[in-house]
């Protein structure tokens, strides 16, 4: 009897640690090894809980980066539109748990990629026409994003005044406020200073008002979720702080 009780529970234990198995991940300042339930999950879905717990690697990339007039010539909005559709179909298509919060994070993960290209594409559009009436297409408003709108579609006056009051705000949170002036001084008496105008209260002012208003998954504020996915964990190495 004590025989067959010893093969009974060394049976049992071989299934349980069959059922149990390792992932070893890591954060910023240290490495792990945890254990998972393979009835429950596969690795397939731990590694995607990971990437969206820690990296959130599905943001646009592919943004209008204009800090001078002639960089408005590089710009490729086909990019654009090619990363979002790749990374959407990737995105709806991650293999994650069903229980939890994981679907409902695909879904905040979708939002962010859907409205960061609108607000790239709308940005686009207003660098290649120069008709920044588009930028009125945008959803959010703000005393800010009004100014800026308003400058580059009023006069000459407006837009110089405007650009003046935006190199002010640079130059206060700058280290170096002195250069900050030099350089808008030197573009403001270039005969194409109009061009650097519009491209500095879109790049500076605009975008930079407006960025903030884009709804972004943060995965760190969810790494609870990630913890729940294991039976234990432990630190294998962590960095010296």
């Amino acid at each position: 009897m004590k025989h067959f009780t010893l093969i009974l529970f060394l049976g049992i234990f071989q299934t349980l640690v069959s059922q149990n198995q390792k992932f070893e991940w890591y954060d910023e300042t240290c490495t792990y090894l945890s254990l998972f339930d393979n009835d429950k999950y596969n690795k397939s879905e731990i590694e995607n809980c990971f990437k969206i717990t820690y990296f959130n690697n599905y943001r646009i990339t592919k943004t209008p980066s204009v800090h001078k007039p002639s960089d408005i010539n590089r710009l490729n909005q086909d990019s654009l539109t090619n990363e979002y559709l790749t990374k959407l179909k990737t995105v709806k298509n991650l293999n994650l748990p069903k229980n939890g919060n994981w679907n409902k994070f695909r879904d905040s993960i979708i939002n962010q990629l859907e409205q960061e290209y609108k607000f790239s594409k709308i940005a686009y559009k207003a660098y290649i026409t120069k008709d920044f009436g588009i930028l009125n297409e945008f959803w959010e408003s703000d005393s800010l994003i009004d100014e800026y709108c308003n400058a580059l579609q009023g006069s000459d006056t407006e837009l110089l005044n405007t650009w003046e009051k935006l190199t002010s705000r640079k130059a206060k949170i700058n280290c170096c406020p002195d250069k900050v002036w030099k350089k808008y001084r030197t573009k403001r008496d270039s005969e194409n200073w109009k061009e650097y105008a519009q491209v500095d209260i879109m790049t500076f002012g605009w975008w930079n008002s407006a960025n903030k208003y884009i709804k972004r998954f943060d995965g760190w504020r969810h790494y609870d979720e990630f913890d729940k996915l294991f039976i234990s964990t432990k630190e294998i190495e962590c960095d010296e702080i």
